[in-house]
């Protein structure tokens, strides 16, 4: 059997997807160094935007060398269910409700785990969340498991952190800090904003007087 040249092509714009894949930070850095097309390198930079941007191209390929109909009838023989599906599950799982309800969750069992500090939400993110994809569908569960680590994972009193171990606030571009009392940390609004939503103002700080464990 011998390949033809969309074959070839399509092998070769294969290759580039991977690289592309190992090469998103350059792009990130691409979007800070030239604002001018920013969006476009944040697009590019985007892990998932990737094999969908280059299928696009092979499929303009296909366009050019064997016409509109067969790239037409090409496209209309695939089966986009499963990850239409997969898609619309996983923007669901990110909402800020299913979010909120998710640390809810974890806060409640973590109380039960008899760990120190933050140790029992890391268990509880680590083993009891990913058994949501039985529900879910496991990418869901996945992206909800991410989220909540990201988001300090489920316990308010831990800031996110950059890489380099500084937390995100208005001396390193971030967002505003609200100093945890008591505990001597930073922590961004917006985290704070996620787990404590009664509290938190978008425009800064809301005093929380009668909260549990707040002086």
């Amino acid at each position: 059997m011998t390949a033809t040249t969309l074959q070839w092509m399509g092998a070769g714009l294969f290759a580039v997807a991977i690289l592309h894949t190992f090469s998103t930070r350059f792009f990130e850095h691409l979007a800070h160094t030239r604002p001018a097309h920013a969006g476009i390198w944040h697009l590019l930079g985007e892990v998932e935007v990737v094999f969908g941007f280059w299928a696009l191209i092979l499929m303009g390929a296909m366009f050019l060398i064997n016409g509109a109909a067969e790239a037409t009838a090409y496209i209309d023989s695939r089966n986009f269910t499963e990850p239409l599906f997969v898609f619309a599950i996983m923007v669901i799982a990110a909402s800020r409700p299913i979010l909120q309800a998710a640390m809810g969750g974890v806060r409640v069992l973590a109380r039960w785990v008899p760990l120190p500090g933050s140790m029992g939400s890391y268990v509880v993110v680590l083993s009891v969340v990913p058994l949501l994809g039985s529900f879910i569908t496991e990418p869901a569960a996945m992206t909800l498991a991410a989220l909540i680590l990201a988001g300090g994972h489920g316990d308010p009193a831990r800031p996110l952190r950059r890489r380099g171990g500084a937390p995100p606030g208005p001396a390193a571009g971030g967002p505003a800090a609200h100093p945890h009392r008591g505990a001597g940390l930073s922590i961004p609004v917006a985290t704070i904003e996620l787990l404590q939503p009664p509290c938190v103002h978008p425009s800064g700080i809301v005093h929380c007087s009668k909260s549990p464990g707040r002086g």
